[in-house]
């Protein structure tokens, strides 16, 4: 009877035990004696296809940064008035007369932000994007006895005996008017108007917002002779005010929800 090939396969290892270990040392040694290493790359956002993006340092050289589910990305940009669109998350900090609801100047700085879908945040970060209107004091490192109790009608005694305080908003723009705003903040709509010279920040954790010619800077995994990075963290700083080119109130491709597609020099900045 003939031995089956499976059969002498096991033989021929039970016989000869090989040290995969050392095999793994050979290979690396093959690819110049190096595996996978951590790299950084900075330069300015040259393109952008799906979970590929690819970033020009300043003395030419080129990469492909690879996004995947565990990447982390950090964009930061200022943007002007005519950016804000309603269904964007805002947050800003006011002085409110309580008693009328109402706060007691126009804002002179808002940030437009994306929600983290992060399962690991941190109670004060997650209210941070959590629509509703808190005491400053709760964001602040400040006495215990400062902030709001835990005791939700604690809470609500103190918040009414307040005739003036500041407070920070939350909540998604529902109305855009000129320099006027109606913000949903949880269960109560408040009314705000921005000030002319108001600073408008944006903070977000994917990719949304990107523009050609952005600044990057990203670390992660690059293997032993490749062009291509799987990001591990990517940085990235908007260029240019978002909005700047944008009409009051016109829908653009800045808009929040706005489909994002390919993008390559060609068809120049979204």
């Amino acid at each position: 009877m003939k031995t089956r090939p499976l059969a002498n396969a096991i033989l021929l290892i039970s016989l000869n035990p090989v040290c995969w270990a050392q095999v793994g040392n050979e290979s690396n040694q093959a690819l110049g004696g190096r595996g996978p290493e951590i790299s950084q790359f900075e330069g300015t956002l040259e393109g952008i296809a799906r979970d590929r993006i690819k970033i020009k340092s300043e003395d030419g050289k080129e990469t492909i940064a690879v996004l995947g589910r565990s990447s982390r990305i950090q964009y930061e940009a200022t943007a002007t008035a005519n950016f804000l669109r309603p269904g964007m998350m805002v947050r800003f900090e006011s002085g409110f007369d309580v008693q009328q609801g109402t706060p007691l100047a126009p804002i002179a700085q808002l940030e437009v932000f994306r929600p983290s879908k992060s399962t690991m945040l941190q109670p004060e970060d997650r209210k941070k994007q959590t629509a509703g209107i808190y005491p400053a004091a709760d964001f602040k490192d400040e006495p215990e006895e400062n902030k709001a109790p835990r005791n939700t009608r604690q809470a609500a005694t103190r918040v009414a005996k307040a005739v003036e305080t500041n407070f920070v908003v939350v909540g998604q723009l529902r109305v855009v008017q000129a320099q006027k705003m109606r913000i949903q903040a949880g269960n109560r709509a408040v009314i705000v108007e921005l000030k002319p010279d108001a600073k408008i920040s944006i903070a977000a954790g994917d990719a949304m917002f990107f523009k050609l010619g952005d600044k990057v800077k990203l670390t992660g995994a690059r293997a032993a002779g490749s062009t291509m990075l799987q990001v591990e963290l990517l940085e990235v700083e908007g260029a240019d005010p978002l909005g700047e080119d944008a009409k009051p109130g016109a829908a653009g491709n800045n808009r929040a929800g706005a489909k994002r597609g390919s993008t390559t020099r060609r068809n120049g900045n979204n």
